[in-house]
């Protein structure tokens, strides 16, 4: 298990007040449980792409994104630190559906229409947050997810999402977008969704 550095309650707090419902022991049993299963090895720079509240969840039990700590020479304690930061902030089905304002039947629904992403783990689908603004899916979604390969690993599918892409240059905006923020945004999904369908 992970040590931590700050207190459970501080911890606790600290997770809380960035949005972040997971407690400090269920984050440390994730990451222990993702260790367990990581069959890929898929960053090259410590922490590099993930988002803030997942970076915040994983520094409040310990976990340092510094070089000598967290360096290039353990490539899968990144994948399992990247992996669990997923799984920790992901949505259940019914958060999703909650936040969405529909049953947790059509959330089952769009995950086996994959218009929405999910992640089997532990015989429950858990949602990750980079496809959901505000609690509704990003605008387009329905368009891009079905495109993506069903066999790319969820941190693949993740850093796709969150990287910015020379390919989705908005030249009203003046550089280049990733997916997320090209749908954000309002562009026309196809885009995006012809480029996942080469991924």
């Amino acid at each position: 298990m992970i040590a931590t550095q700050i207190g459970h309650r501080d911890a606790t707090t600290f997770l809380r007040s960035r949005g972040i419902d997971t407690l400090p022991g269920t984050l440390a049993r994730v990451l222990q449980g993702v260790v367990e299963n990581l069959r890929e090895v898929v960053r090259s720079e410590p922490g590099g792409g993930l988002p803030e509240a997942e970076r915040e969840a994983l520094r409040a039990v310990g976990f340092s994104f510094e070089e000598e700590r967290f360096g290039a020479s353990d490539p899968v304690a990144r994948a399992a630190a990247e992996m669990t930061a997923l799984l920790a902030t992901s949505l259940t089905a019914k958060q999703a559906a909650a936040g969405m304002g529909v049953d947790s039947s059509r959330v089952r629904q769009r995950l086996a229409d994959r218009t929405l992403y999910g992640v089997l783990w532990k015989h429950r689908w858990l949602l990750p947050l980079f496809q959901f603004h505000e609690g509704a899916p990003l605008p387009g979604l329905e368009r891009v997810l079905p495109e993506v390969p069903s066999d790319l690993s969820p941190i693949a599918v993740e850093r796709w999402f969150l990287r910015p892409s020379p390919d989705l240059h908005a030249g009203e905006i003046g550089r280049d977008l990733s997916p997320r923020e090209w749908l954000l945004a309002g562009l026309p999904p196809e885009k995006p969704a012809r480029i996942a369908g080469h991924l």
